[in-house]
């Protein structure tokens, strides 16, 4: 309640000043205390409602998670499959450009299933290029190991004389999102067929930085890319480069 007009008494005069006032009137206003005392009151839940809830939280998590986390696999496969894509070709491309303005070490054989032939040729061709942390000799091949913590499996798997570039006829690299896939590869497995790649853990990429290119050969639909993938890993990198360096739902290999 406020009073805006209040008596006042000086030493002379009688009279009125203005000089306002406030006075809270509690017990005047029943629903306005009532609707204070209400609101100052704690809420609480019960033990049962908070497992419920709980349980809720669980079964939605246990739903999406999994989800949730092979799609961020796919996103980080596909964006590292695609760096090492670019690497290769801008080491094949730099080595190409130094042999027209300079002599530059250069082979003429890579011995199959050799691996100190395959260190002499990847240190020629792509180490001055390209920047590593490791590389190792295997029983058939060599293992690059790269600061970003993917590797790869470098070898030549067969001969072929009557091809024209038999330097890197048959030479391919797996690459491995994850390096440790690289070193448990089984080189004994590897064949033309299967190549032992799976197109999840391992992916097969041509020496000069493309993936397979089969398809492009035989003007493959995308229909007919997914069927191949189907058939074999082999092809899921190529699934993945016709596909913009995606992983997309119906990749055979992601499922």
């Amino acid at each position: 309640m406020i009073n805006f007009f209040k008596k006042v008494v000086d030493n002379n005069n009688l009279g009125w000043a203005f000089r306002p006032t406030i006075k809270f009137c509690w017990g005047r206003n029943p629903n306005l205390q009532k609707a204070i005392s209400s609101a100052s009151r704690k809420v609480a839940f019960t033990l049962a409602e908070v497992l419920i809830t709980l349980g809720i939280i669980g079964v939605v998590a246990a739903m999406t998670l999994p989800t949730l986390i092979q799609n961020y696999q796919k996103k980080v496969a596909a964006v590292q499959l695609k760096h090492f894509s670019s690497l290769i070709q801008q080491a094949n491309k730099a080595y190409t450009a130094q042999e027209i303005i300079k002599s530059v070490d250069y082979m003429d054989y890579i011995a199959p299933k050799n691996p100190d032939s395959m260190m002499d040729y990847f240190n020629i061709y792509f180490k001055p290029y390209i920047k590593v942390n490791e590389v190792e000799k295997k029983e058939a091949g060599i293992l690059i190991k790269f600061a970003n913590g993917t590797g790869a499996y470098l070898q030549k798997i067969n001969d072929c004389p009557l091809e024209p570039d038999n330097l890197t006829c048959e030479t391919y690299f797996i690459f491995c999102p994850k390096v440790k896939y690289c070193e448990t590869i089984n080189e004994a497995a590897i064949n033309t067929r299967t190549f032992g790649v799976d197109g999840k853990n391992t992916f097969l990429m041509y020496t000069g930085g493309t993936a397979p290119s089969v398809y492009k050969y035989n003007k493959w639909t995308r229909a007919q890319l997914v069927e191949a993938a189907t058939d074999s890993a082999v092809h899921c990198s190529s699934l993945i480069e016709f596909d913009n360096w995606e992983i997309k739902d119906d990749n055979p290999c992601w499922k």
